[in-house]
């Protein structure tokens, strides 16, 4: 057998410092650890119950004059019902309350160990109180925030609703182009499991991937982070696809390298961010003003939303969010290796209702906003946009002046 030729070790050893060390596929091993913020995270929204869903054992003494029970569904164990009660004076209103939570999940309330003091808010946004959840099969302690908000409903009572936000996420490290890169899992949807993929229920929302593609040892959780991947069928870090699955612990995560087929969607110059749905699959696609050409899966899709920016015909620059709700969505499909060129959603139409305010003497004027396809604008900023009011002659009745809030 003959020796391989120089040539010939040099081509081996290009070739295998070029290719990670796993081509298709690997399974990484993760480990918890506490987040200080749930910011940019979805709660799990949980309204009181007349009883407890558990034969649950209470060793305290209530001290105020309402209580409200609430039971959490959390964690990947068959038993993930926590069950906790609100101890609170004056009702539904706001106010500051005691709330006694069965943290290790053995169905009785210690008050020296399960009690703690909670604001509720008077609207959201009431600062959370963060509680370590045990009594899961594998022994770990997880961590979660919980917030209470009072808001009156339309038949004028007060309901109280709690928030639930996981604060535990699983880290590991693997490679991604070629460089060791750092990884997480986080729960986006405060059910305390880590393998939500793909769903429409908004109170199961997709959970998420952080990978540290920058490589500077710390994720990215800002709005639209290049960082923060919601779990799909195929997700592309830098310029290749992947499929992730995560086991419901969180634990492990098997990344297997992709191939799917895949054109390019091009978008008008105003748009800058799209989101599209499919039941296999859902899109985020980002577009900046060097780059209106995205690589995108094949498939058929409908618009969730779109958000654009532009300057009107005074120069004024505005941008806008729209949200597709009707019943005839933007349809498209995008095919492979083929070009998709979306429709331009501009110019905006602005039709505004006058309403009487009750003394008779001011004229509320409530603008309604809509694209040229039709699409509901529902978020705006931006330059204040101006509209004059004329009666059939022409003539100028009003300029009215808009404000936002």
């Amino acid at each position: 057998m003959s020796k391989p030729t120089k040539l010939m070790m040099i081509a081996i050893l290009a070739a295998t410092l070029s290719a990670p060390a796993w081509a298709d596929s690997r399974a990484i091993d993760l480990k918890p650890e506490k987040m200080t913020s749930a910011q940019g995270f979805r709660p799990a929204f949980v309204r009181p119950e007349p009883a407890p869903t558990e034969d649950l054992t209470i060793n305290a003494e209530f001290q105020a004059s309402d209580q409200f029970y609430f039971n959490f569904t959390y964690g990947p164990d068959e038993d993930k019902i926590y069950s906790a009660v609100l101890d609170k004076q004056g009702g539904a209103r706001a106010g500051v309350g005691l709330l006694y939570i069965d943290l290790n999940n053995d169905e009785i309330l210690d008050p020296e160990k399960e009690c703690i003091t909670v604001l509720v808010g008077a609207s959201y946004g009431s600062p959370p109180v963060h509680v370590p959840l045990s009594g899961f099969k594998d022994g770990s302690t997880r961590h979660v925030a919980l917030a209470f908000n009072s808001s009156k409903v339309p038949d004028g009572e007060y309901v109280i609703t709690a928030q639930l936000t996981s604060l535990t996420r699983f880290e590991g490290t693997t490679e991604f182009a070629g460089k060791k890169t750092k990884i997480a899992l986080c729960d986006n949807n405060g059910n305390g499991t880590y393998n939500d993929i793909n769903t429409r229920d908004v109170a199961t929302s997709n959970d998420v991937v952080l990978v540290d593609t920058d490589s500077d040892g710390f994720f990215n959780m800002s709005f639209d982070s290049p960082e923060m991947f919601e779990l799909n069928r195929y997700v592309k870090v830098h310029s290749d696809w992947y499929s992730f699955e995560p086991s419901p612990d969180g634990k492990t995560l098997d990344i297997q390298t992709e191939d799917p087929e895949t054109g390019i969607v091009i978008a008008p110059d105003n748009i800058d961010y799209l989101e599209l749905h499919s039941p296999n699959q859902d899109l985020k696609l980002t577009f900046t003003p060097n780059n209106r050409h995205v690589e995108a899966l094949a498939g058929e899709y409908n618009l969730a939303e779109v958000r654009f920016a532009a300057k009107d015909d005074n120069g004024r620059q505005w941008f806008a969010r729209a949200y597709d709700t009707s019943t005839q969505s933007l349809n498209f499909e995008v095919k492979p290796d083929e070009k998709i060129e979306l429709p331009d959603l501009l110019p905006l139409k602005v039709s505004v209702e006058p309403q009487f305010k009750s003394n008779g003497k001011e004229i509320v004027f409530e603008p309604h906003t809509t694209t040229a396809n039709g699409l509901q604008i529902s978020v705006f900023g931006g330059d204040v946009p101006s509209v004059i009011l004329k009666d059939p002659d022409g003539k100028i009745l009003a300029k009215p002046k808009f404000e936002y809030g």
